[in-house]
């Protein structure tokens, strides 16, 4: 007698079974793990802008010192753009001119 391809025999229905209680566990497992990963990088980007932010208070009267030296030098941002090798090429003498 040929058994109906379409129909699972009850060996089969258990260790199809066992099988997928097997494979959810795992998955529920490597979630689980996934989560706390998800943690750990949610705790390491608030550390990160942390230190962003207080290094960022730290070069703030540095930058200010810069731009009261940059203000006090005529002409310093065409000099800078007509020497830098790309931005040096695009502008034209009108451009200069502005």
């Amino acid at each position: 007698m040929v058994a109906d391809k379409g129909k699972k025999t009850k060996v089969e229905e258990e260790n199809t079974e066992q099988i997928d209680s097997e494979l959810v566990l795992s998955i529920e497992k490597l979630q689980e793990i996934q989560d706390e990963l998800e943690k750990i990088n949610e705790e390491a980007s608030d550390k990160v802008l942390e230190v962003e932010q207080k290094y960022s208070e730290v070069r703030k009267p540095v930058y200010d010192k810069r731009n009261d030296i940059i203000k006090s030098i005529p002409d310093f941002w065409l000099t800078a753009f007509i020497s830098h090798p790309a931005l040096g090429e695009l502008l034209s003498e009108e451009d200069q001119k502005v």
